[in-house]
């Protein structure tokens, strides 16, 4: 569908309006996982510090959370170095990371953060100092489940959580509107029903609440310089994001002009394997992808583009027809296919790195030994789970059955009881707590009961 001509006009007017008092971006990226298999996640993040960067945004206002256990792991094919894409550049030279390690790279640090809550904190620790004026992106990549996002030693950022620390935001005026993107599995039912419309927060999501979501450029597709990676150098989402962004002059001829709708549209094309969402304030949507995803300086813009074109009028003329172009572009868009064919599910990224392995003949018997083992645990977590969802009380149970948590204290209590009796929720494991929402959301037991039936459960194996 076309926009109409006037309405295109109307929309510039008042955007430039906003935007000749708003010069403060900000930007969160984090990556929630450790561990080679996990690979794509911290290069995800790295490279859209980059992209960050390219577009003009300052370091000092670019906080990035990563534990940074891979650059020097002893697997690592290039030492010091990160890939996102096959043979593409390291985006690990000059991304500056803020926060590294599994101690710091935390669920409270990351709601400190937002936050500005520095005295929270070590001190000198970076943290938003967004105001009323300020646009803030948030980007986070890793695995979660519904209701929840996962961060390094199994740790759990809750769907409820998040959202009160964006109301704080709102109340605090940290920011004149905000963007989030997210890739993870299941990453819908983070705001679903949760984040209100109300807000100025705008929340992209990679997949709906019963989906994973799929790494991509996995192996063999993992070339760079001439050696397999052996895992996926990223995320189906975030390469589709950042892609789109890089391609943005190309397909429109003005950055000016490629909103955040035009970037949606692009993504629920471009990522085939999971539905790509979004919640919130869905108007901001209206609002230029560089006012998020750079530093969107309207009247430098509108100087440049008089001094080019020899008008206001002559520059309105063809932002109109830019924007019509976009619109026909994005119906013909068809998905990337080394994206499609390269990608796999999230929830099976260490199985696959193990197989990629053994396939390559790296670290000989030793990779048989821990393939092996991989294989044996997944079986016994399985066999756990078909009498921990018995003894819930959980009848023709599924891990893709939709139901949204609201009781966040029931399903804590049972992912707690699990860790602590069974032991920790590995990325396979996580599709599982989907039966601690199920039992949590009948409301038949107490938590108290169900998580004595849990802890019943493991110590019988």
């Amino acid at each position: 569908m076309k926009i109409p001509t006037i309405f295109i006009s109307l929309s510039a007017v008042l955007l430039s309006q906003a935007y000749a008092q708003q010069q403060d971006n900000w930007a969160v990226l984090v990556a929630g996982s450790k561990g080679m298999w996990n690979y794509r996640h911290q290069a995800d993040v790295c490279a859209s510090y980059q992209l960050l960067r390219k577009n003009g945004f300052t370091e000092d206002h670019i906080i990035l959370m990563a534990v940074d256990d891979l650059v020097n792991d002893e697997d690592n094919p290039f030492p010091g170095q990160l890939f996102n894409e096959p043979n593409g550049p390291d985006v690990y030279a000059g991304c500056k990371i803020d926060y590294r390690g599994s101690d710091m790279v935390t669920p409270e640090t990351f709601h400190a953060v937002l936050r500005g809550n520095s005295s929270a904190l070590p001190q000198g620790s970076k943290v938003l100092k967004s105001n009323e004026n300020s646009n803030v992106f948030l980007f986070f990549s890793d695995h979660g489940e519904i209701g929840f996002l996962v961060f390094p030693e199994h740790q759990q950022l809750f769907a409820n959580a998040l959202n009160s620390t964006l109301a704080y935001m709102h109340e605090n005026k940290m920011y004149r509107k905000m963007v989030l993107y997210i890739e993870a599995c299941h990453s819908a039912s983070m705001f679903d029903g949760i984040l209100p419309n109300n807000l100025g927060i705008y929340a992209v999501v990679a997949a709906n609440a019963t989906q994973s979501s799929w790494g991509t450029y996995c192996y063999p597709y993992d070339i760079v310089n001439g050696q397999h990676m052996l895992q996926c150098l990223g995320d189906m989402f975030a390469i589709s994001w950042m892609q789109t962004n890089k391609n943005a002059t190309a397909q429109g001829g003005d950055l000016s002009v490629y909103t955040l709708e035009h970037q949606f549209k692009q993504l629920q094309k471009l990522v085939v394997k999971s539905q790509v969402l979004r919640f919130g304030d869905l108007s901001v949507a209206q609002e230029p992808v560089m006012a998020f995803q750079g530093v969107y300086n309207q009247q430098k813009h509108l100087q440049e583009q008089q001094a080019i074109y020899g008008g206001v009028d002559a520059h309105k003329r063809l932002r109109e027809l830019a924007r019509l172009q976009l619109e026909e572009s994005i119906e013909e868009l068809n998905a990337d296919e080394l994206v499609q064919k390269s990608s796999q599910e999230q929830s099976d990224a260490k199985l696959n790195y193990l197989y990629s392995q053994l396939l390559e003949k790296v670290r000989g018997e030793d990779a048989q030994i821990d393939f092996a083992n991989e294989i044996t645990r997944r079986m016994k977590v399985d066999n756990i789970f078909v009498k921990i969802a018995a003894s819930l009380g959980l009848v023709d149970v599924s891990t893709e059955t939709h139901v949204l948590p609201t009781n966040f204290d029931c399903l804590s209590s049972l992912i707690e009881s699990y860790k602590s009796n069974c032991g920790p929720l590995h990325d396979y494991d996580l599709q599982y707590t989907a039966y601690f929402v199920q039992a949590c959301e009948k409301g038949e037991n107490s938590a108290q009961i169900l998580s004595k039936n849990i802890k019943k459960v493991c110590s019988s194996f």
